[in-house]
Formats: structure tokens, C-alpha cells, sequence
């Protein structure tokens, strides 16, 4: 897929004019009716999407469930068309750009509606979809809820995706030295004593998502712990700690 330019999903606040807080266009657009909205969105991909939009992305964060969809739905209508040129207001618009930029969309939010959405499109066309599982899933490891989305992956039951997840997981649970591995399966932990309430008992930690899918070398590696005696007080340790509000 082409390099993209990541647009940043900061939410607009305005800036304070007289001692009173000036309307931006963000602010107007999540104001806006959900007609006006889609109608928005809609003719942002008509024009080819000429330059990254902060209110485009910030849309698309706001409402997910809607608009995370209705992006792979583009996509798909773009790569089924014989004439995708025809689907913008200019002739010069280059599709593939477009369908970048709504991938990069999607994979930003770093939420389980948009792994189901690279479900989608990697039965299309895997080799150039497959990126957004990981892409989606450091965006959410970013909010510390990484492993979270992870958990969320596998309900899908793509082994594709599944695949992917493993990828991306085998990567911070091997990860080199001190401190980025002691913060990677602490961030885990707190997962686990989400996923199961609590910290899981032996079969539960056995027949876990990502556990039961690691590698021999990241369950016990050579010259460490075994994963389990690693994990376990960090686990206890997340279990102590008062829930998130």
C-alpha cells in the first residue's frame, strides 16, 4: 500500500477570544446532523480527498460504528469499479491515493470495528490489506489498549487476522531489553485481569487467545523465566490495583 500521511485525530477545542471559545469547523461538523455528517464525509472522497482533513478523521472517530463501514464500503466500491476515475469529481484523481488514505483511516481509530473492516478487504486483497491488523492494533497498543483489541481480534475468527494479531504479539512479548519489555507485559497484564475479570486461573491462562497461540521460544526462553513465571505476579500485581474508571 502507498506511504501515507497520518493525519492527526487531535479533537479541536478553538481558541479563546475576549475570554470565550471560538467555534472551529470541527466543532460545527460534530454539531452537525448525521445527514450532514455522511453528506460531508461523501463529498470529502468525491474530491479525491486533495489534502489530509483533521475534521474528516475527527469525524470518523466520533461516530465508528457509522462511519468506519461506510469507509470500507468505498473502498470496495472503488476496487469492484471498471471505472474507478468515474467515481470522483475530477479525472485526475488516483484512486489507489484514495484508497490509501481510507485505509489509513480506518486502521487509525485502533478499534475492533475496523480489524472486522480489514477482514473484509483481505479477502479482497490480502497482501495489500493485511497491514492494517498491526497499524490498528499500535494505534491502540498507543492508548495502552493494544492488547485489548487483540482479545477483540480473535472473536472474529478470521485466521487471517488471527495470524496478524500473533504477528504483532510475538513482536512485544519477545521484545528486546529493559524497560520496553517490562511495559509491554505489564500492558498485557492489565488486559488479562480485564479479559477474565480478574486474574485466570491455570486452564484459563492454558487456553488463552494469544498464550495458547505463542511460540515455544517466547513460552520459555532461553535464558528467562518461563512466560508464565513472568506473567503471573504482573498479573496479581494489575488484579490489586482499583479498576478503571
Amino acid at each position: 500500500m502507498i506511504g501515507l500521511i497520518v493525519v492527526p485525530a487531535v479533537l479541536a477545542v478553538g481558541s479563546l477570544v475576549f475570554g470565550r471559545q471560538e467555534e472551529t469547523s470541527t466543532m460545527r461538523l460534530l454539531k452537525s446532523s448525521e445527514a450532514d455528517q455522511i453528506a460531508y464525509l461523501n463529498g470529502y472522497i468525491a474530491e479525491g480527498i486533495p489534502t489530509p482533513n483533521e475534521d474528516a478523521q475527527v469525524l470518523v472517530l466520533s461516530k465508528t460504528s457509522l462511519f468506519v463501514p461506510m469507509l470500507e464500503q468505498k473502498i470496495e466500491e472503488i476496487l469492484h469499479s471498471g471505472s474507478p476515475g468515474r467515481l470522483f469529481k475530477t479525472p485526475s484523481v488516483n484512486p489507489q491515493r484514495v484508497v490509501g488514505i481510507l485505509a489509513m483511516m480506518i486502521e487509525y481509530t485502533g478499534e475492533a470495528i475496523a480489524l472486522r473492516q480489514a477482514s473484509k478487504l483481505m479477502k479482497i486483497d490480502e497482501d495489500s490489506f493485511g497491514s492494517i491488523v498491526e497499524h490498528c492494533l499500535l494505534n491502540a497498543f498507543s492508548q495502552r489498549k493494544g492488547f485489548q483489541l487483540a482479545y477483540r481480534g480473535f472473536e472474529i475468527g478470521d485466521p487471517a487476522v488471527d495470524q496478524r494479531i500473533m504477528a504483532w504479539a510475538e513482536g512485544l512479548v519477545g521484545a528486546g531489553g529493559e524497560p520496553n519489555r517490562s511495559v509491554n507485559l505489564r500492558q498485557w497484564a492489565e488486559a488479562i485481569v480485564e479479559e477474565y475479570n480478574g486474574a485466570p486461573d491455570e486452564y484459563q491462562w492454558a487456553k488463552d487467545p494469544v498464550v495458547s497461540r505463542l511460540s515455544a521460544n517466547r513460552l520459555n526462553p532461553q535464558g528467562r523465566l518461563p512466560l508464565h513465571g513472568e506473567m503471573f505476579p504482573l498479573i496479581a500485581e494489575a488484579a490489586r490495583r482499583p479498576p478503571k474508571k
